[in-house]
């Protein structure tokens, strides 16, 4: 279970992988291209506009790069969290064809440990991470009504809706 706090969640900018639409594999970890540097820029200016108080991240470096370039001038604790680490290839694949292998469910349990672990820390929380960690976080808030395959720098937020709901809600 998902501590019930709201947090703002940001996918790391645009890779060579994601540019030519391939997964990265376990020993992969590319740094942003052009692109994913202009995003990183572009998104600076909805970050600094939210409540947060504490900034959580992956430490694979396109995360690192995006959190750097997005959030320079918030005088905020910056945290490194492993289990905020993206998945590889083939949990990709299955978790998102809904064919929830033991791998798939090691990495939903990995996503849930890696978000409660930043939850944490004072907040509202941002969270720079990845695709498959905002795939697999849908996925177990059950979030309706919001695209779980979100683009590279898209800031979303998320909040409990009642007792048992919650809500996503893309802000930029």
């Amino acid at each position: 279970m998902i501590s019930r706090k709201e947090f703002y969640y940001l996918r790391h900018g645009q890779t060579i992988h994601n540019a030519l639409n391939l997964c990265t594999e376990k020993d992969e970890d590319p740094n942003l291209t052009p692109l994913g540097v202009e995003q990183a820029n572009s998104v600076k200016k909805h970050i600094c506009q939210l409540p947060i108080q504490t900034i959580c991240h992956s430490p694979r470096v396109r995360a690192i790069q995006t959190m750097q370039i997005a959030t320079p001038d918030l005088p905020l604790p910056k945290v490194e969290i492993h289990t905020l680490s993206e998945c590889e290839g083939p949990i990709w694949e299955n978790m998102t064809t809904n064919n929830h292998t033991p791998n798939v469910l090691s990495f939903y349990e990995q996503t849930i440990t890696g978000i409660n672990a930043a939850l944490e820390h004072p907040g509202p929380v941002l969270i720079v991470a990845h695709g498959g960690i905002h795939w697999a976080l849908c996925a177990q808030l059950q979030i309706q009504d919001h695209i779980w395959d979100i683009d590279n720098c898209q800031l979303v937020h998320f909040r409990p809706h009642n007792d048992t709901e919650w809500k996503a809600a893309i802000l930029n």
